[in-house]
């Protein structure tokens, strides 16, 4: 298909950015009660995680090019992304009782703040990508 990894920093870069303005200003898919027709739950699951989405996945394929990187470096990325996975497993583990210490309003701080974040680092993405291109001509 010939698609440039640029392009694809770029369409990760746009995933990541639409995800963290989802974060910054709070819109939600809430899942209808009753399933559209001809859409069966089982086959059409009601949200991608965002532990593994798009732009999680994005991340993993740019750190892990075989023509930038070497073998062990792709093996430090893969032992970095094992390593975020058990944090993440820790902190779902406890999540009731960090939300009982900074409630809903401390968690809806923590949601903008890191979708701030999180958007800095997609335009960072998207801008990295193009100035690579800018070069590559």
């Amino acid at each position: 298909m010939k698609i440039q990894l640029l392009s694809l920093q770029v369409a990760g870069g746009l995933i990541l950015l639409l995800l963290a303005l989802q974060m910054i200003f709070g819109f939600s898919h809430e899942p209808s009660a009753t399933p559209e027709k001809g859409h069966d739950i089982a086959v059409f699951p009601l949200a991608v995680p965002s532990i593994a989405g798009a732009e999680a996945i994005m991340a993993v394929v740019l750190l892990t090019d075989n023509q930038i990187y070497s073998i062990s470096s792709q093996a430090v990325t893969a032992c970095v992304v094992v390593f975020i996975m058990t944090i993440i497993y820790g902190l779902m583990l406890l999540a009731n009782p960090i939300l009982r210490i900074i409630g809903n309003n401390g968690a809806a701080i923590l949601e903008r703040v890191t979708g701030m974040i999180l958007a800095a680092l997609a335009v960072e993405l998207i801008m990295q990508a193009i100035g690579a291109q800018r070069w590559l001509r």
